[in-house]
Parts: C-alpha cells; sequence; structure tokens
C-alpha cells in the first residue's frame, strides 16, 4: 500500500476516535474516560455552587442585620444626644435665673434701710416740718424815703443808686427803659420821694417831672 493511502486511514480512524468520544459525551452523558460519569461531575459542581450561593446569602442576611442594629443604635444615639441637649439648655436657664436672683437679693440688701434708720429719719422729717408750720414768713418792709439825683449824675449812676437804695428790683431794667424812651436828658437834679412800691414807670415819670407818661 501506498503511504498516502495508508496516512489517510490514520487520518480516518483519528476523526472517527474523536468523533465517537464527542458522542459519548455530549449526547450520551458518559465521560470518555472509564469509571467516570460526567453527569456526577456536573452534579457535584452545581451542588458546590449552590453551597457557596447559601454561604454568600448567609453572609449578605449577617451584613443586613448588621446595619439595622447599627441604625437603631444611632437613632438611640441621637435621642440621647437631644436629651443631653436639653438638659443643657435647662441648666443654663437655671443658672441665669439664679444669677438674677443673686443681684436682686444683693440690690435690696443694699437698699434696704434699717427700722433704726427709718425712725429717725420720719423724726427728723417730722422736726422739719412742725418748725417750717409754726415759722411765719417775714415780709421785707417797703422802702420809703427821699431820693436825691445830684447834678451831673449819669442815667446808669442814677438807676444804680435806685437799685442800691432798694427803690426798684433791677437798674439794667430801669436803664432799659430810659433808652428805650430817651429820657436820659429828662430827668431833673432834685430830691424826690420814693418808695418801692412804685413801678419803674412811675418813678420815671417822678424824675423826668411828667416827660414820661406811661398809661
Amino acid at each position: 500500500m501506498k503511504k498516502s493511502t495508508l496516512r489517510n486511514l490514520g487520518i480516518g480512524f483519528l476523526a472517527s476516535a474523536v468523533i465517537t468520544g464527542l458522542y459519548t459525551t455530549f449526547v450520551q452523558g458518559n465521560a470518555p474516560v472509564p469509571g467516570v460519569e460526567l453527569n456526577s461531575i456536573f452534579e457535584r459542581t452545581s451542588a458546590e455552587t449552590e453551597s457557596q450561593l447559601a454561604e454568600r446569602e448567609a453572609e449578605v442576611q449577617s451584613l443586613v442585620s448588621d446595619r439595622e442594629s447599627l441604625l437603631s443604635e444611632r437613632e438611640q444615639l441621637d435621642e440621647s444626644f437631644s436629651v443631653i441637649s436639653s438638659l443643657e439648655g435647662e441648666i443654663a436657664s437655671l443658672q441665669r435665673d439664679n444669677a438674677s436672683l443673686t443681684r436682686l437679693t444683693g440690690n435690696q440688701d443694699e437698699t434696704t434701710p434699717t427700722n433704726d434708720t427709718d425712725n429717725e429719719g420720719d423724726e427728723s422729717q417730722g422736726q422739719e416740718l412742725t418748725e417750717e408750720a409754726t415759722t411765719t414768713p417775714e415780709a421785707e418792709p417797703d422802702t420809703v424815703g427821699s431820693f436825691t439825683v445830684e447834678s451831673g449824675s449819669t442815667s446808669s449812676d442814677i438807676a444804680q443808686q435806685l437799685e442800691s437804695q432798694g427803690f426798684i428790683a433791677s437798674a439794667s431794667e430801669f436803664q432799659e427803659l430810659l433808652d428805650a424812651w430817651g429820657l436820659h436828658e429828662s430827668i431833673q437834679s432834685g430830691t424826690y420821694n420814693l418808695n418801692s412800691d412804685m413801678s419803674i414807670h412811675d418813678i420815671a415819670s417822678i424824675l423826668t417831672n411828667g416827660a414820661y407818661y406811661y398809661y
């Protein structure tokens, strides 16, 4: 036989063996190795996969449970912090109230007089009121007398003399009257009878011999 023929026969036998093995493995479910079944391999692999999945699910459930537990603890901590904040606010308010009461108490202690002081003050006020009630003011006597205008005296000198002798209350007011009516040269020298009941208008009329009239 020729070599090419032998080669073709060998290739044919090899292809037939491969096809037979594939058919046996994938169609009939039998492994090409004696004593080994392909179904058992698949079943074992599937069982291992399911076991791993169950373990993963258990781990996930454990993580979820831990997360829920942490969230619950966090809520409890938030409530505790809220209670603490409320207590701190109440403590601060009580401290402020206490400080205010302390200040008020201190002010009352400083401003509240003793009974002895009150009695002494009442007695002193009573004595002052009694003295004021029994003492009557003395009326100032009227100034009555003669007033002399010297020759050559100025209106300012005359006004000052009238004030100093008690006939008028204000020299400046009398001077303003003379300035307003131009009575400086109208005043006549001489002696006049005056009294403090007269107004500055009356005195001006007397000193000018009637040159000034006031109604």
